[in-house]
């Protein structure tokens, strides 16, 4: 197997694993865990196990130069608190179809901001992805054929979920022609876990041990939500380029949708699955 069909199997893994992230934090909300807390755990988590693993497994991780720190922390607070923040808020406002489909207007913001900034051509097979994973997006959550509710408060944090999500794929173009993928990864989560107690509440804090079913919700989000897509996704963008990469990942989405479905009684519907289609049909196309 290839180095790039590897990599796009990673991408791919990394959208599922993300698209698993609503039934954590539903659980976790019901016990009554504010999304700024969820934010800050899901990112403090992540940082202290990538810190135990690769100190054991990748010290050469943890190389940093003073010229890589401005695009370290960009991509820690910016992109990695600043998406779970917007993401967090939107699926508590919105079901997590629409949340999804929000997210996932990083794609276009990578597009763009790949043409502009790194100087990645515009294809027409990029372009015909991107409008068949947007239109896929759309017909899953139920945007187009209605049924969804979306607040404009949700649509704002959807929006900014979106933007702060598609801004790490262009942070970590740049670190990784220095950096590894693993390093990438602990120091973006590293820095956003040095920012993240500003949005915790102190009083919520036992509540995470208030249970066994709240830890396991907690421990979940933390590795299957965060941790392990955010290793896969940088790993595969070693050999794929930003914006493909993003477009590979957006089975989240679906996979979000279907989530809502299953275990949260969402509606299901025709335009589900040609959505579903879709977003099957980009991976296809840029395969």
């Amino acid at each position: 197997m290839s180095k790039k069909t590897v990599a796009y199997l990673e991408l791919i893994a990394a959208g599922v694993s993300w698209g698993f992230i609503g039934l954590f934090t539903r659980h976790l909300s019901a016990a009554n865990i504010s999304e700024n807390s969820i934010a800050a755990l899901r990112c403090i988590g992540s940082a202290l196990l990538l810190v135990c693993v690769f100190a054991l497994t990748d010290r050469g991780a943890f190389r940093i130069t003073k010229k890589d720190i401005p695009l370290h922390l960009g991509n820690g607070v910016l992109s990695t608190l600043g998406s779970a923040y917007f993401y967090m808020h939107c699926q508590a406002e919105c079901s997590l179809a629409v949340a999804g489909i929000l997210l996932y207007t990083a794609p276009a913001v990578v597009v763009v901001l790949s043409v502009l900034i790194l100087k990645e051509p515009l294809t027409k097979k990029k372009g015909l992805a991107l409008g068949l994973t947007m239109l896929g997006c759309a017909l899953v959550t139920g945007v187009l054929g209605g049924g969804q509710s979306c607040t404009p408060l949700g649509l704002f944090y959807g929006l900014g979920s979106g933007i702060t999500y598609g801004l790490y794929s262009i942070f970590s173009f740049y670190l990784l022609r220095r950096n590894s993928a693993n390093g990438v990864t602990m120091w973006s989560y590293i820095f956003a876990a040095a920012a993240a107690p500003l949005l915790i509440s102190a009083g919520e804090l036992p509540l995470l041990w208030s249970s066994g079913t709240v830890a396991l919700n907690a421990a979940g989000l933390v590795i299957f939500g965060s941790l392990l897509p955010a290793l896969l996704y940088t790993k595969g963008m070693e050999h794929i380029e930003a914006s493909r990469a993003q477009i590979i990942a957006a089975l989240e989405p679906a996979v979000a949708a279907l989530v809502g479905i299953v275990f949260f009684g969402e509606p299901m519907s025709a335009a589900v699955f040609a959505g579903l289609g879709c977003i099957i049909a980009s991976v296809c196309i840029l395969r």
